[in-house]
């Protein structure tokens, strides 16, 4: 099967959602399953391409670019990897109670990525989207830990750590806007890496919009490598 029904995002977002894999397909392969699922009553498909898709496949079948997406990985086992620096600045979270500061902080977090992008998807889905994965983020549901840094009495970023299968992986990384070139995400990048060392990680990864070069220059300072470049579109087949 090269594609997949989203039950989760079909829930969340109330419209039915699927995504086409893998990532390599053939404009004539690609059409032809967007025109089954157009016909099985699928709303929305994610596709993530190794390769610009064709301009006419979007205009046939409602595609929006909503952005690439670059993969990065670090191998902790390396030995250039330093640590160090000021860990006592970052701390867990502790709480599992929604503020309206870590809410702020999810939607900054946000603002790049393609469901921000897309305004197909209205404002308040996106920000209970984020919301959500903060939520249950702290909940420790979908993460195992979210480590914080605090500046004059609130939180001023954070980064959201999971162990799976022995690897690391970042999902939410942010930094206050408000207090942004003062070395912050760097602490919390050490603070994430000794985390995952110390709960027996051998390796490192973490997505981002490549149009968050920031994100990319820091990912790129700790010694990430990018392992893949995906070219992500949005297909709302309803209304074509």
């Amino acid at each position: 099967m090269c594609w997949k029904l989203l039950d989760w995002d079909t829930c969340f977002f109330c419209v039915k959602v699927a995504r086409i894999f893998p990532e390599e397909i053939s404009n004539s392969n690609l059409s032809s399953i967007l025109y089954h699922l157009k016909e099985s009553g699928v709303d929305l498909v994610y596709v993530a391409s190794n390769n610009a898709l064709d301009k006419s496949i979007l205009e046939r079948f409602g595609g929006i670019p909503v952005g690439q997406q670059a993969e990065f990985s670090m191998n902790l086992n390396k030995e250039n990897v330093a640590e160090g620096g000021a860990l006592s600045d970052v701390v867990p979270c502790g709480q599992q109670t929604l503020t309206a500061n870590l809410k702020n902080l999810a939607l900054q977090c946000g603002h790049l990525s393609r469901f921000s992008v897309d305004s197909n998807f209205p404002k308040e889905k996106f920000e209970a989207l984020y919301t959500t994965w903060i939520e249950r983020s702290i909940e420790k549901k979908i993460a195992d830990e979210v480590l914080v840094i605090k500046r004059d009495g609130r939180i001023a970023g954070f980064v959201t750590l999971k162990k799976e299968l022995g690897k690391g992986i970042i999902g939410l990384f942010v930094v206050d806007k408000r207090y942004r070139g003062q070395g912050f995400g760097k602490k919390l990048m050490l603070a994430a890496i000794h985390w995952f060392r110390t709960v027996g990680c051998d390796s490192v990864r973490v997505a981002t919009q490549v149009a968050n070069k920031p994100a990319c220059s820091l990912y790129t300072h700790f010694g990430y490598t990018i392992t893949n470049v995906s070219n992500y579109y949005h297909f709302w087949l309803k209304d074509t």
